[in-house]
C-alpha cells in the first residue's frame, strides 16, 4: 500500500486484496484476461490520462521482479485469443487493422490526439517472466476517451457548477440547490440532489453538455447531508435520513428512479435503521450508505456514541442491511476508530469497490489539540471490510484531518480522500 498526501487530497494505492463525472461513459473498464506472474499477482497495463489533447503515458503496475521485455498493445476492437506461447488470454484484436504493438523500453510521454475524443479502444500489456520462463499477459482495459465534465456542489452560494476539466473553467451555474447531495445514475445522464427541505431534484444532461432541472419529488423524512447510493442498474436511490425525537428516528429512504416504472421518481419504502450494535443510543444515526453491485446489500456509515464497556468497547460499527430477506434485517460490523469527539464517532463516507469485494468506511478526524478531541494521532482511519465475511480486515491511517468524502477509481487501483 502506498499513500501520497497533499494539503487537499490523500491518494491511497489500494492493495490487491462530492465530485463526480457527469453525462459521459466510464473512463475505463477492466476486462480481465491477465494471469498471475511469478509473484502471485496479475500485473496491470494502464493509461495515465484519458483526456483528448492532453499529455499521457502508458505504464505497467505490479510487475514481478523477474519481469523483462515489456510490450504494449492497442486496438480499436477486441477478440479473445488463447495461444500456447502466452500465459493468459489476449483480448486485444490481433487481426484489427488498428493494432499497434510497441516495446515499453522506448516509450516516451505522448499527447492524446484530440481527434480521438469520443472514441474507445482496448489496451493490454505483455512481459516475459524469467522465473516462469513464460510470456505473461496483463488484464486488458477498455479506455473511453472524452472531454470530462464535473459537477461541483458549493455550500456557501448553494449552487451546482458544471466544470470543464480540460478547459479548467466553469461552463454553467445552477442556483437553489439548498446544499444538497449529488447522486449520479450509472450512465451519468441523470443527477439526483437530495435536499434539506425533504425533496429530491432531478437534473438531466443535454447533448450540448448542459444540465437542466427536469423534475422533483417529496420525501417523508429529512435526508442526511451524507451520500446516498444508486443501484448499479440505475433503478433505486437509497438515502440516509433522520428525524428528531426522543430517541431520534433513523431511516433509509428507498426511491424508485427507473424511468420505465409506473412509480418513477417516487419514494416507495422507508426502512428503519437504528444503531443496534456498539454505541446504540439517542442521537446516533446513518450518515452515508453504499450498495453492493448485485443490489442485494446496503452498507451504512453511522454517527454514534461509542460504547465504553463490553466486548466492543471503543469500537464503532458499519450497518449491513439485507435488502432481499423478509423484513430486511439489519446487522452491524464492528470497526476500529482512530479517535472521537467527546465519545462520539462519525463515519462520514462509505464506498464499495467496483468488484464488490471490499467496503471502505472513512471516519472524520479533528485536530487532537482541540478541546474534547480524543485520539487521531495518525489522522482519520480508513476501515477496510471484506464483504465475503462481512468483517473488518485492516485499517489504513490517512495522516490527515477534516475528511468528508473519498472516491475509488473505476479500476479499483487508487482511493482519493479529500482532507486537510
Amino acid at each position: 500500500m502506498i499513500m501520497q498526501s497533499s494539503s487537499a487530497l490523500a491518494r491511497v494505492r489500494l492493495p490487491a486484496l462530492a465530485i463526480a463525472l457527469f453525462a459521459m461513459p466510464a473512463t475505463a473498464q477492466e476486462l480481465g484476461g491477465g494471469a498471475n506472474g511469478s509473484h502471485g499477482r496479475t500485473a496491470r497495463f494502464q493509461l495515465e490520462q484519458w483526456i483528448a489533447g492532453t499529455p499521457t503515458q502508458f505504464s505497467f503496475e505490479n510487475l514481478p521482479p523477474a519481469a523483462i521485455l515489456q510490450w504494449g498493445a492497442l486496438a480499436f476492437s477486441t477478440s479473445p485469443l488463447n495461444h500456447p506461447a502466452l500465459t493468459g488470454t489476449l483480448l486485444v484484436d490481433t487481426a484489427s487493422p488498428t493494432l499497434s504493438i510497441w516495446g515499453m523500453g522506448t516509450t516516451a510521454p505522448i499527447t492524446m490526439p484530440a481527434v480521438l475524443n469520443g472514441s474507445s479502444f482496448y489496451i493490454q500489456g505483455l512481459y516475459f517472466d524469467t522465473a516462469m520462463a513464460s510470456f505473461v499477459l496483463t488484464d486488458a482495459t477498455k479506455v473511453n476517451i472524452h472531454d470530462p465534465l464535473t459537477v461541483v456542489g458549493t455550500g456557501v452560494s448553494r449552487t451546482l457548477e458544471l466544470y470543464d476539466e480540460a478547459a479548467m473553467s466553469v461552463t454553467q451555474t445552477l442556483t437553489g440547490s439548498r446544499n444538497g447531495r449529488l447522486h449520479f445514475t450509472p450512465d451519468r445522464t441523470r443527477a439526483y440532489v437530495s435536499q434539506s427541505d425533504s425533496t429530491v431534484r432531478l437534473y438531466t444532461a443535454t447533448l450540448g453538455g448542459f444540465l437542466n432541472q427536469t423534475g422533483s419529488f417529496p420525501l417523508t423524512h429529512r435526508p442526511r447531508s451524507g451520500k446516498g447510493a444508486v443501484s448499479r442498474d440505475g433503478s433505486r436511490l437509497y438515502l440516509p435520513a433522520q428525524e428528531a425525537g426522543s430517541p431520534y428516528q433513523n431511516f433509509i429512504l428507498v426511491c424508485d428512479i427507473n424511468p420505465a416504472s409506473p412509480t418513477y421518481n417516487t419514494e416507495i419504502n422507508v426502512i428503519p435503521v437504528p444503531v443496534i450494535g456498539p454505541g446504540a443510543g439517542p442521537g446516533n444515526g446513518p450518515e452515508a450508505c453504499a450498495i453492493s453491485p448485485d443490489g442485494n446489500t446496503l452498507y451504512i456509515a453511522y454517527a454514534q456514541v461509542l460504547p465504553t464497556t463490553g466486548p466492543n468497547a471503543g469500537k464503532a460499527s458499519v450497518g449491513v442491511l439485507d435488502l432481499t430477506a423478509p423484513g430486511q434485517p439489519l446487522s452491524e460490523i464492528p470497526i476500529t476508530v482512530g479517535g472521537n469527539i467527546a465519545g462520539i464517532h462519525v463515519s462520514e463516507h462509505i464506498e464499495i469497490s467496483e468488484d464488490g469485494h471490499y467496503v471502505y468506511s472513512l471516519e472524520q478526524a479533528f485536530d487532537p489539540a482541540l478541546p474534547l478531541i480524543n485520539g487521531f494521532s495518525q489522522g482519520a482511519l480508513l476501515s477496510v471490510i471484506a464483504t465475503f465475511v462481512n468483517a473488518e480486515i485492516t485499517t489504513i491511517p490517512t495522516h490527515g484531518l477534516g475528511q468528508f468524502e473519498f472516491a475509488i477509481d473505476l479500476l479499483d487501483r487508487d482511493l482519493w480522500i479529500g482532507q486537510i
